[in-house]
């Protein structure tokens, strides 16, 4: 049975099999979602009433094969650069994805476990982080200067760039 999480209400910690419905602890009392209410209401009960419930599994950290539904980043046999996938399917070896924001892309994708990088989505302030490592490399290639990585660090965040010449 594959519950998808993605769309649980914020919040949202268990699932019953029974019932359908999400739940989650609070001050150490069940909670129920209620799609009339559009929000949360008591659950009556102790917590033994409630030993079917199925928990909402960890997040991916980017340890090992990243569970179906995760939408990560992949990069493919080391050739690609990385792009938004979703994982279809992946067990022992073997890994299926479709990728996310590639319309030409028809189908889905699949290879070996070992031929496939995966991570989690970056923020957009990891992503800048990156850029800004990556500038100052340029940079101190561009100089010939392969050591002062903070001076260089410190003139890519005041705004020096390299001027493209027409």
């Amino acid at each position: 049975m594959s519950i998808d999480w993605s769309n649980a209400p914020e919040g949202a910690e268990f699932w019953s099999p029974d019932s359908k419905i999400f739940y989650r602890e609070l001050d150490g009392e069940f909670q129920k979602f209620s799609e009339d209410r559009n929000g949360w209401m008591a659950a009556a009960g102790k917590r033994s009433d409630y030993t079917t419930l199925i928990a909402r599994p960890a997040a991916w950290t980017g340890e090992g094969l990243p569970p179906v539904g995760t939408v990560c980043e992949l990069r493919a046999h080391k050739l690609t650069d990385w792009s938004p996938a979703k994982i279809e399917f992946a067990y022992r070896n073997v890994i299926v994805w479709d990728w996310v924001d590639e319309p030409s892309m028809n189908g889905l994708c699949t290879a070996y476990a070992h031929d496939v990088e995966t991570r989690p989505l970056r923020t957009p302030e990891q992503i800048a982080a990156e850029e800004r490592r990556t500038a100052i490399k340029k940079m101190q290639s561009d100089a010939e200067c392969h050591v002062y990585a903070d001076v260089f660090g410190r003139l890519y965040d005041a705004g020096y760039r390299k001027q493209v010449t027409p």
